[in-house]
């Protein structure tokens, strides 16, 4: 059975002589530079959304904490908020929309369009 060790120099004569010839095609005119833009782009998008989701996940840590908070210290008082809850439920859901929306706003849409302002 042939290991990986014997194969290495065969491997490694192969590799220097591909190296040592001139490539068969050439790349055109600007390639490095069209894909470094893409690059560029797929990152920033890449970031800019992480940003917006760890954002969000501090945003329902943070309810939570307050829910698990709220629940500890007045168990009596649950049943009051959650019927608070249920009335306003509309309303409370707007609130989070808005707020959701505003976030996205500030921290995605605003950023692309002054990454779009700055390449002009």
């Amino acid at each position: 059975m042939n290991t990986e060790k014997e194969y290495q120099p065969e491997m490694e004569a192969l590799i220097e002589d591909a190296l040592r010839q001139a490539p068969e095609t050439g790349l055109p005119q600007g390639f490095t530079d069209r894909m470094m833009e893409a690059m560029g782009k797929r990152i920033f998008w890449q970031e800019i959304i992480m940003e917006f989701g760890y954002k969000c996940l501090i945003a329902i840590g943070a309810l939570l904490v307050f829910g698990l908070i709220f629940f500890f210290i007045s168990v009596k008082e649950l049943s009051l908020l959650q019927s608070y809850l249920i009335q306003n439920r509309v309303f409370i859901t707007g609130i989070l929309i808005a707020g959701l929306f505003i976030l996205f706003t500030d921290q995605v849409f605003l950023k692309y369009l002054f990454k779009k302002q700055q390449e002009r």
